[in-house]
């Protein structure tokens, strides 16, 4: 395993609507990775492109569910919306 060599693992998460968009989840997700020595790191939203677009939550969302979670570690930094694409 990587962490076991000394290799610092970082997780990129994506804000998928109906998937992980609940501060319960998001919780559970943070725990389970720092379980793992994986290093909670970016939260980012899904691009707006066609055919993916109900996954799709807003920064207002993405606020929310980590203002309500309070287990999220504080090495986790919310960069709000990202300009992945010409949608965004």
């Amino acid at each position: 395993m990587l962490t076991r060599a000394g290799v610092v693992v970082r997780d990129q998460t994506v804000l998928l609507r109906g998937v992980n968009d609940d501060a319960r989840v998001m919780k559970k997700l943070m725990q389970e990775l720092l379980r793992i020595r994986v290093v909670p790191y970016d939260l980012f939203l899904c691009e707006r492109v066609e055919g993916i677009l109900h996954f799709c939550t807003t920064v207002r969302e993405g606020r929310r569910i980590m203002e309500n979670s309070r287990a999220i570690p504080p090495v986790w930094r919310f960069p709000g919306p990202l300009p992945t694409s010409p949608a965004a």
